[in-house]
């Protein structure tokens, strides 16, 4: 039976992957390239440099949440090599399905200290949860600031995400041996790690949008961002080929009410972005192999 069903998984995924590429292949054939003017390449070599930074930076603050998740079960490994490993597993999980490619780094970990990855997994599992609750947290607020949905609405899904996470503290981390000794702090320090790095991820989307002299608000783009990696993650489709062009195509449009074609070259942008963040943290594996 289980083998069946890894078939019928495996099939799914590949049609996923199929219909994805068919349609990043008609967004690109549809897509009007004389959108990219003058002003617009100039706005790219005036944004790179600033992009770039809060790229480093996003690095910088998931490999802190992943310093100090490890740190809480009573591995202690350099900071500047958790750095490197993690930045490498972030560029390669930006084209996997669910960014589960990050996964990488339990295997870098385990191959240079020695860190068995049955221990590592269940961190990186929780890290996983706190990035989808966050994006969650993130389209909810988004939703209720730019009038989606009602304040009562907003206070129930609130509250019981805050049950979900004492929930998942009490009864299931408690039932996993490597989970159910991290404290609340470390737990809370690692939550609003997330949440930082994904307010970096929102204002790279801001500075994007600038290129195209958009005038995104920062709220505005956090809905967009929220809500596209939402479709991503459920779409199961490596780096969210096709999905991704679609759905900021009309967000941007719907959202910051502007005309269809100005989302479209938002979502170019997004994926050359996503193109760049891979880019730089396999380049990460240059100070890897140099030691």
């Amino acid at each position: 039976m289980k083998r069946y069903e890894r078939l019928i998984t495996n099939n799914l995924k590949r049609l996923l992957f199929v219909v994805g590429l068919s349609i990043l292949s008609v967004y690109l054939y549809t897509f009007d390239f004389s959108l990219l003017s003058g002003i617009v390449l100039s706005g790219i070599v005036n944004k790179v440099i600033v992009i770039t930074g809060f790229i480093l930076l996003y690095f910088f603050v998931r490999a802190l949440r992943w310093h100090v998740l490890l740190k809480s079960i009573g591995i202690s490994i350099p900071f500047r090599k958790l750095y490197v490993m993690n930045s490498v597993a972030l560029g390669i999980g930006v084209y996997t399905p669910a960014s589960l490619g990050e996964g990488v780094k339990l295997q870098l970990l385990k191959d240079s200290d020695g860190v068995k990855r049955r221990t590592t997994l269940q961190l990186f599992m929780l890290e996983k949860f706190f990035d989808f609750l966050v994006v969650i947290l993130f389209a909810l607020f988004g939703g209720f600031v730019l009038n989606y949905i009602s304040l009562k609405i907003f206070g129930v899904v609130i509250a019981f995400s805050i049950l979900s996470f004492i929930l998942f503290k009490s009864i299931l981390m408690n039932r996993l041996q490597v989970l159910k000794d991290i404290n609340y702090s470390s737990l809370g320090t690692a939550f609003i790690l997330t949440v930082i790095s994904w307010f970096i991820v929102v204002y790279n989307w801001v500075l994007l949008s600038d290129i195209i002299n958009l005038n995104s608000g920062f709220i505005q783009m956090m809905l967009v961002n929220s809500l596209s990696a939402l479709i991503i993650f459920i779409s199961l489709v490596p780096g969210g080929l096709g999905f991704m062009e679609v759905s900021n195509s009309y967000l941007i449009s719907n959202i910051l009410s502007v005309e269809l074609a100005l989302g479209t070259l938002f979502a170019l942008f997004a994926r050359l972005y996503t193109v760049y963040a891979l880019i730089i943290g396999v380049t990460h594996l240059l100070f890897k192999s140099s030691k």
